[in-house]
Order: structure tokens, then sequence, then C-alpha cells
């Protein structure tokens, strides 16, 4: 039964977002780290979940008709303006902001379109940064890939949903968005509990101690990540709260200078007032 409800839980996952056919990899590789299972084993286990994505791909291709043209609007294809040289370097900047929002999320917008993350060289000494920590988390991760080290897992489901979201392999239409890290942010929070774990092993068996750090150092976290929420949220009341207000943040977004402008066209039109309308 439980078999059934993943494979019915993942069909819809993938009926609902593109975003899940990175699991054709994560599966087996969750299997290999999880379960003792031999090649073979792991394979047989998978075959399910291959065959709803292979019913997937054929439902997908008699329903939408395959468009091979080009985007060639800059709101729609972020690199369009750039040189193939430009155009990666930007994206391995991209993979190390979005590092940073995991770390600290803050602050927070709807829209990074084009030009809130202006094309960046590879002369630039942050390229080489994320260049650096992306190649550390690589070999961190094919190092603990033979003893089953959950850091390992965790990296690799990290990077292969960041690869999928990149604009490497496809345009998806926006150079980065907070919502295309949300796959990888559960491997990230998986990686920080397994190394919390390891950290609170060291204290010898104290029960007590164990829930006192514990409580120490995530209660002020909880606090003021649930104060942020609650604020933020505030923000997404309307199109035009949302839109006025993070204009102020992704002041570079063409996008998002564009929705501001339209809020405000909406906003004066619905104005009763000369003084409001001015304002």
């Amino acid at each position: 039964k439980y078999l059934l409800l993943s494979l019915l839980c993942f069909s819809l996952a993938l009926l609902s977002k593109e975003n899940g056919i990175i699991f054709a990899a994560i599966i087996p590789a969750t299997i290999y780290f999880f379960t003792p299972k031999k090649f073979s084993g792991i394979i047989a286990a998978s075959l399910p979940f291959w065959g709803v994505i292979l019913g997937y791909l054929l439902l997908r291709n008699a329903v939408l008709v395959a468009n091979p043209n080009e985007v060639k609007e800059v709101m729609d294809n972020p690199y369009l303006l750039a040189t193939p040289l430009e155009k990666y370097a930007t994206i391995l900047l991209v993979f190390l902001r979005y590092l940073q929002l995991l770390f600290w999320p803050h602050p927070l917008t709807y829209d990074y379109s084009y030009n809130q993350i202006p094309y960046v060289e590879f002369s630039a000494p942050i390229v080489w940064i994320s260049i650096a920590v992306h190649l550390l988390m690589l070999a961190v991760m094919i190092v603990g890939f033979r003893n089953k080290n959950i850091l390992s897992w965790c990296l690799l489901v990290y990077l292969s949903g960041m690869l999928l979201v990149s604009n490497i392999f496809i345009n998806i239409g926006a150079p980065m968005a907070e919502r295309f890290l949300f796959q990888s942010s559960v491997a990230f929070a998986i990686a920080l509990t397994a190394i919390g774990i390891s950290l609170l092993d060291t204290l010898k068996g104290n029960e007590r101690l164990k829930f006192i750090t514990v409580t120490v150092l995530l209660l002020p976290v909880i606090v003021i990540c649930g104060w942020i929420t609650i604020e933020r949220n505030k923000n997404w009341h309307s199109n035009e709260t949302l839109f006025l207000h993070d204009v102020k943040i992704s002041s570079r977004s063409a996008r998002a200078n564009a929705y501001a402008g339209v809020a405000l066209i909406k906003l004066c039109d619905q104005a009763t007032e000369d003084s409001l309308k001015r304002m």
C-alpha cells in the first residue's frame, strides 16, 4: 500500500510541477543510500516510478504542442543579451545567491527578472568564489557516496535540484526565483539537522543539556523567522501591495518596474479624489 501511495503522490507531483522529473535520479539514489539493496534491487524498486515518468512524458507530449521557436524577449529569456561566457558566469553567481538565501532569506522578492541580476564576467571574483564553493560541495558528495553518508545524499538532492532550474539545459524564463529553491531547500534542512545531531552527540548522552542547547539555538530563529513571515504575508495582500513593495527590492528588474507601473495606473483609476491620483 505504501508503494501505491507513493506512486500516486509522485504522479500528482509530476502533474503539478515539472521539477518532479528530477526524482528519476533521486529515487534510485535514495534507495541506494537508505536501504541495503544491491544494484539489481535498486533498479527493480525504481522501475514503477520510471514507468510513471514515462506515462507523464507521453501525456505531456499528447497535450502540449512543442514550440521549437527560440524565445526572443529578454523578459522571458534572461540571458538573451548575454554572451555565452556572461551567461555561464552569471549562472554561477546565481548558484551562490541561492546559497545565501538559504542561510539568510532576506530581503525576499517575487521577481528577479532582467536586469535585477546584472550579467557578470568570469573575471569577477564572486564567480570564482562560487566555483570553489560548489566544487567543494561536489567533492564532499563524491567522497561520501561510497560510505552512504547522509550529507552526500543531501548534496546530491540539492545540486540536482539546482541544475534543473539553472538555465544551463533549458531556458526557464527567469535567472532565479525563490520558488525554484523550494525542492533543494528540503535537502538543506535535512543536512543542517544531520550536522546538528552529530554535534549534539558530542554531549555524551546528556539529554537535558541537549534539550537546552537545541532550545537556545532554535527558539530565536523560530521567533524571528515567524515574525518575518507574518510581516511578509502582508505584502501579498493584493497584486498592488506586492508589486509596489517589491519594486523597492527588485529596483533593477524590468518586470518588477513594469508591474509596479501597472499597479499605480490601476490605483489611479480607482481613486476618487484628485489628490489621491497625484500621490
